[in-house]
């Protein structure tokens, strides 16, 4: 792994009877001839590798040593699986590429994000199928998360970093918007994974169309992401219209999960200009009470 790290980020090629001595160690250890090194210092010599400009090398080199089969089995599932439709590359090539292209267009990507993206497709060889004829991999975002939480985990990887790379995995397969309004929303729900779920989105687009993206897509993708930056800048950080007290109030509730649901429901409304005022507030509350069947009117329907 080291020698992997050394020759991507010193722009050097292996000798061919090293890389062959490494093939065999990487055989040994599959066949548990030789015994592992500690995962905490393989966690630490890949995230040396993932944090450098040539991480996509790194991880590559990895490949073509059959190295990353032996410590990121996860992401050597993907090897050779065809993904049909406007892939051009299979599942592993695909997920090193969107590495490559993250980090050429934000070079000041931190580990999570760049760890988000090598591993953001990791849920597809179990989730495979074939719907007429059509490669599908319903639900490959949310298994993914799941996936990378294990994969991380086992390379005793700080636990804050491994919860935000599986809510960027299970998150970046969502549909971005095509209005200003939707756009709020949008930015209002993923506001804590923002701008990083949107780089990591336009990284698995370009490494998913390749030579097939045309200028014109390129930028319609690119428009609907600078909307969804511009309804972030938008929404200011101030108190909200109305707090839980006013809430329990209004309702006549007592603390428990309806209050916080009720002012999320509020934030969401003002972050989307359905609101504007604490007097416009209690009264989208009381429709949104009565539509949760929470008050003796939502029981009469």
């Amino acid at each position: 792994m080291r020698a992997a790290r050394l020759a991507a980020t010193l722009g050097l090629e292996l000798d061919p009877a090293t890389a062959e001595a490494i093939r065999d160690v990487g055989d040994a250890l599959a066949a548990g001839d030789l015994e592992r090194p500690a995962w905490e210092r393989v966690g630490a010599e890949l995230d040396r590798i993932l944090a450098s400009p040539a991480a996509a090398r790194g991880v590559r080199l990895l490949a073509e040593l059959d190295l990353v089969r032996v410590f990121l089995p996860e992401l050597e599932r993907g090897r050779g699986l065809a993904q049909g439709g406007f892939h051009h590359l299979d599942v592993l090539d695909h997920q090193i590429e969107a590495l490559d292209r993250l980090v050429r267009g934000f070079d000041d990507a931190d580990l999570a994000l760049r760890w988000a993206t090598l591993l953001h497709d990791v849920g597809k060889p179990d989730t495979r199928s074939e719907d007429g004829g059509r490669v599908t991999f319903y639900g490959h975002a949310a298994h993914g998360a799941e996936q990378a939480v294990a994969l991380l985990r086992r390379l005793r990887a700080p636990e804050a970093r491994t919860r935000r790379v599986a809510a960027l995995v299970k998150e970046h397969m969502v549909q971005l918007p095509s209005t200003e309004r939707s756009a709020r929303r949008f930015a209002h729900r993923r506001r804590e994974l923002l701008p990083d779920l949107l780089a990591l989105m336009l990284a698995d687009r370009e490494a998913s169309r390749g030579p097939r993206s045309s200028e014109a897509s390129r930028r319609a993708y690119r428009t609907a992401v600078s909307r969804v930056l511009a309804a972030r800048a938008e929404v200011p950080d101030t108190p909200p219209l109305l707090d839980g007290v006013a809430v329990m109030r209004e309702l006549e509730l007592a603390p428990g999960p309806r209050v916080g649901r009720a002012l999320d429901f509020l934030r969401e409304a003002e972050a989307v200009g359905d609101i504007a005022t604490a007097d416009e507030a209690r009264k989208a509350l009381r429709r949104f009470a009565e539509g949760q069947g929470w008050t003796e009117a939502g029981h009469g329907r």
